[in-house]
Parts: structure tokens; sequence; C-alpha cells
């Protein structure tokens, strides 16, 4: 499994992540930050995310669009 947490405020970013990894999943998944959706969506084209946890307001982007 592979997921996605974007969010600009590395706290966030960062408790996300921890929650997730407490989580017991069937198979350890692969979590992968970003701090800005584009890095994300340049990310995404390699191979596909099964979950993304996604902030709605990054800075000047918008997690919507």
């Amino acid at each position: 499994m592979r997921i996605g947490v974007c969010d600009d405020m590395k706290h966030y970013r960062d408790d996300i992540e921890r929650y997730l990894k407490k989580y017991p999943f069937s198979s350890k998944p692969k979590i992968i930050t970003y701090e800005s959706g584009t890095d994300m969506l340049i990310d995404h084209d390699d191979e596909p995310f099964d979950l993304i946890f996604m902030d709605i307001k990054l800075g000047k982007e918008s997690g919507i669009e």
C-alpha cells in the first residue's frame, strides 16, 4: 500500500505519519510526505497512491484543485 500525505505544515505531516505507523495494516504501507501539491502530483505519475491525506489550504495552492 502506498499512502501520500500532503500538508504545508511539517508538524501536521509528522502527526499523520506517526498515526499511520501505529495503525495495524495487514502489510506495512509506504508513507510518503509532501510539502506541496505540485510535488505530490509529480511523484504521483510514477506510481499511484492507494490513499491520500491532502490539506485543503496549502499556502498559495489549494488541496481541492
